[in-house]
This record gives C-alpha cells, sequence and structure tokens, in this order.
C-alpha cells in the first residue's frame, strides 16, 4: 500500500467507527429506559385474629343486639332472646360467606362493622 491509500483507508475506518458508535449512541437513547425486575415482596401478616365481641353459648345485651340487627336484613328468623345459640350461629355464618369475609359463626369487630352498616341501632 502507498502512502495516499493507507491515507485513505485510515481515514474510511475512522469514518466507519464514528458511525458506528453515533449509530450505537442513537439506537441506546431511543430505546425505552427499563427498570431493573425486582422481585415482590411478600410479607407475613402476624397479626392476631380479631378479638370475638360474640360466640356461641354467649348472652346478653350484645348478641340481642347482633340478633336484632341480622333480622333486620332477614338473615336471622328466631326470637331476639340475647342467647347466641345455633340459630344465631347459623345466621352469623350466612352473613359473612354472603359478605366475603370469614365465615367463622362467631362476631369479630369486622363482622360487627358491617352488620353495623347495614342496619340501623335497634330499639330494644
Amino acid at each position: 500500500m502507498n502512502g495516499v491509500t493507507k491515507a485513505l483507508a485510515a481515514t474510511a475506518a475512522t469514518v466507519l467507527l464514528a458511525g458506528c458508535a453515533a449509530t450505537h449512541a442513537a439506537s441506546r437513547s431511543e430505546r425505552p429506559h427499563r427498570q431493573p425486575q425486582v422481585a415482590p415482596v411478600v410479607t407475613i401478616d402476624r397479626k392476631p385474629p380479631p378479638p370475638l365481641l360474640a360466640s356461641p353459648g354467649d348472652h346478653g345485651a350484645v348478641v340481642r343486639e347482633i340478633q336484632a340487627r341480622l333480622r333486620q336484613i332477614d338473615w336471622y328468623f328466631g326470637d331476639v332472646t340475647g342467647d347466641y345459640a345455633a340459630s344465631t350461629a347459623e345466621a352469623v355464618r350466612g352473613f359473612q360467606a354472603k359478605r366475603g369475609i370469614a365465615v367463622t359463626g362467631n362476631v369479630n369487630q369486622r363482622t360487627l362493622d358491617l352488620l353495623e352498616g347495614m342496619t340501623t341501632e335497634p330499639t330494644n
């Protein structure tokens, strides 16, 4: 190769490399920037279950209120006695199932909140 050919080859190589670098830079800037994928964090709820407010075998004003409220929305058909018997537990289970919460037959704060939100305060 003579001097002119070497100069042309060097110039061509420089232009080619510059073009490749520009194309590479442009393609990098045109690509959407992706955030690195991170695995979701799974936490275990270690809170104890909410305390029971009423359950089978209980007696008293709280049970009367639950029975009266369930009766307002046609889940309980017995007498409002204040005794948490099988018929009350069955009504509570039906109510819980319909609302998509844990079906236990026991009344916790979640069950009572939903029940109170759908009924009026009993008068007696």
